[in-house]
């Protein structure tokens, strides 16, 4: 079972370095509200647009790139040894994205 951690706002810029280092190239897939926008492509880069240049995450992929605007919450999930499973972002009006990283 997945263990889920909402990130406080102030640490998601070095949390992104830092997932973007740990996971670069791993297969990953995006969902937003039911919908499977991409699958299984290389997982490039998640980088993120400060609240005073508008709130935005943005995720990149192989061949990919999917922006997430007015964003207001960040959660993790991470399997029992610590390992990223999957982002789950919240944003306007509770619109939800999901990046899902591949088991290797």
């Amino acid at each position: 079972m997945d263990i889920r951690k909402k990130v406080p706002k102030e640490e998601w810029q070095s949390r992104f370095q830092s997932i973007t280092s740990g996971n670069f190239e791993r297969l990953s897939s995006i969902k937003a509200v039911g919908e499977e926008l991409v699958l299984k492509e290389k997982f490039k880069e998640i980088s993120f647009d400060s609240e005073g240049k508008g709130n935005d995450i943005f995720i990149s992929l192989e061949d990919d790139q999917h922006s997430i605007t007015s964003v207001d919450d960040l959660f993790i999930e991470e399997d029992r040894n610590g390992k990223l499973t999957a982002i789950e972002i919240t944003s306007h009006k509770n619109r939800i994205s999901r990046l899902r990283f591949e088991n290797e």
